[in-house]
């Protein structure tokens, strides 16, 4: 990876581009892409939703396949991981462990075993998104060194974690979405690109926070008094938050 590369994986933005439509193209074509691994300020995050701002890492960067079986870890746990006072579950490889220091490279903090988290989510995320496609939301690299699953709350899926995983330490939290919702609602408000520019706003570009359960949408300075109006009207139960998009960076 040379350093522009580097660069914009420790970024994770979205490339300028000559104009709107092709923005909102590039916004769009990378909310379906999936299993893919990204840096998202202080973590590495593994989902199929980072397309909205992400930029592909490590061995998912060069396209390699992904193959895993269930069972992989084969190894008998308890029955339920174990909460910590923030809500977090832990799997019973956590107990004993201490979190490593991060790393700071460009001054954004890095897992110090990288690789090996990335070797763990990759045996853990095939099997999550065919079989738990409707409450898997991401995976996250921590800069201490641990890596933390989002999910939809499912015993189902906590059970499958633990039993086939939990000798290895992993983080277990809630999120309101899942991945597959998550895209599916940020394609149905940017799908609409050419609808909003007919009434007099551009959308510069979009994304889904699936832990929070909400689509966020950027929009020009001039617009969005209208934007804030009218875009949450017209999709009712979809919590969506509209905000001012950052100036441009010229190239």
């Amino acid at each position: 990876m040379n350093e522009q590369e580097l660069h914009r994986v420790l970024v994770g933005v979205v490339p300028d581009l000559p104009s709107p439509p092709d923005r909102v193209g590039a916004v769009i074509d990378r909310a379906r892409r999936r299993h893919r691994v990204v840096v998202t300020g202080a973590a590495a995050v593994l989902t199929g939703i980072v397309a909205l701002g992400g930029v592909p890492l490590v061995r998912a960067l060069a396209g390699e396949p992904v193959v895993a079986e269930p069972g992989i870890g084969g190894r008998e746990a308890t029955p339920t991981p174990t909460p910590r006072t923030d809500g977090v579950l832990e799997t019973p490889g956590c107990v004993g462990d201490k979190p490593d220091l991060a790393t700071m490279q460009d001054g954004t903090p890095i897992a110090p075993n990288q690789e090996a988290l990335n070797e763990l989510a990759q045996r853990i995320l095939p099997y999550a998104l065919t079989h738990f496609d409707d409450v898997w939301t991401q995976a996250e690299m921590r800069p201490d060194g641990r890596l933390r699953l989002y999910r939809v709350p499912s015993t189902e899926f906590d059970a499958w974690i633990m039993h086939d995983f939990g000798h290895e330490c992993l983080e277990i939290t809630d999120a309101r979405w899942s991945e597959e919702r998550a895209v599916a609602s940020i394609e149905r408000v940017m799908s609409e690109h050419r609808y909003w520019r007919g009434r007099g706003i551009d959308i510069v570009s979009g994304h889904a926070d699936a832990v929070a359960g909400r689509v966020v949408v950027t929009v020009e300075k001039k617009d969005l008094a209208q934007a804030r109006a009218q875009i949450p009207e017209r999709y009712p139960g979809l919590p969506i938050t509209v905000e001012e998009a950052a100036p441009s960076v010229p190239a």
